[in-house]
């Protein structure tokens, strides 16, 4: 009796602490990994050998950080403060500005911007906009920092530009689409492709057609693209890229097009999902027109 309490409560401890192991374990996969460029390279924070402080957008925005004085309350060892009205001072780990009094004094801690070494103690009275994250490196840095690094370095890195509209006519369509499926890009919402071919072999045959190219050179230039890129000419289709995007599109074509035929608006329309088929019938491949631009704008308004 003794001995089955015994294992009834070491089974239930032994639960118990299993339970305990998957829950930790499922919250450290879910722990934000923050990507810096403390040594002048991207890498994991975690990985990172020297004392980094990293703060990200979200992080300034719900502490309520605005300027340089508000790193003071978050990052440790730094301090930031006012001085004589006019300059903004800070100190890691007690070393900073030594000469308080002198206005054009080189500071002990560096700033960069976006890689910038910004050299004016004026800078500092910039409000935070539109940053993507703020590092900060304690202890000496002029080995990748260069002059002025010495208590260390503060890295300013704005947000990089995420559009969230696209339009591309012609070949530059397809470029577009290939964009948005190579890079797999997540932000583009709506996507206007005007006079689009649907596959980059139809472009060529054409092209040679019209130049008179044998089929020896025909050979040469997809040999070339296969080096270049590493897929054949076939690879490149824009009805096929189009079935893995899930933004709004619009699509127009016209159906006297010379250079682009409409049966290629009709073979991407097939496969994108979410978009609008207009078709014109005198504006040609070039869709110069109020009716068209006003389409666009419709398109993108509401």
């Amino acid at each position: 009796m003794k001995t089955s309490l015994y294992f009834k409560k070491l089974f239930t401890t032994s639960t118990f602490f299993l339970a305990l192991c998957l829950v930790t374990f499922a919250e450290a996969q879910v722990i934000e990994d923050v990507i810096v460029t403390a040594e002048k390279r991207s890498e994991s924070l975690q990985d990172i050998s020297q004392s980094v402080t990293a703060l990200t957008e979200e992080e300034l925005e719900t502490k309520n950080i605005t300027d340089f004085v508000g790193l003071s309350a978050i990052a440790p060892g730094v301090t930031v403060a006012k001085n004589e009205g006019y300059k903004t001072i800070i100190s890691i780990r007690g070393v900073g500005d030594e000469t308080n009094q002198n206005a054009i004094a080189a500071p002990s801690v560096a700033l960069h911007m976006d890689g910038i070494f910004i050299a004016s103690k004026f800078s500092l009275r910039t409000d935070f906009i539109d940053l993507e994250r703020i590092e900060v490196l304690r202890g000496p840095q002029g080995t990748l920092f260069g002059q002025n690094s010495t208590g260390g370095t503060i890295n300013v890195v704005s947000q990089k530009f995420k559009p969230t509209l696209f339009l591309g006519h012609s070949v530059g369509a397809m470029a577009v689409v290939i964009f948005l499926q190579k890079q797999t890009y997540r932000n583009a919402k709506k996507i206007v492709l005007l006079g689009a071919p649907s596959a980059f072999t139809g472009i060529m045959e054409r092209y040679s057609s019209m130049m008179g190219y044998s089929k020896t050179i025909d050979r040469g230039i997809d040999r070339h693209v296969q080096q270049k890129f590493g897929q054949p000419c076939s690879y490149f289709s824009t009805a096929n890229f189009v079935s893995t995007i899930d933004s709004e599109g619009l699509i127009i074509h016209d159906k006297k097009d010379p250079i682009i035929p409409y049966q290629d608006a009709l073979d991407i329309d097939a496969q994108f999902k979410n978009a609008q088929l207009i078709s014109t019938e005198s504006f040609g491949h070039s869709l110069k027109g109020e009716f068209v631009t006003g389409e666009i704008i419709k398109f993108l308004n509401r």
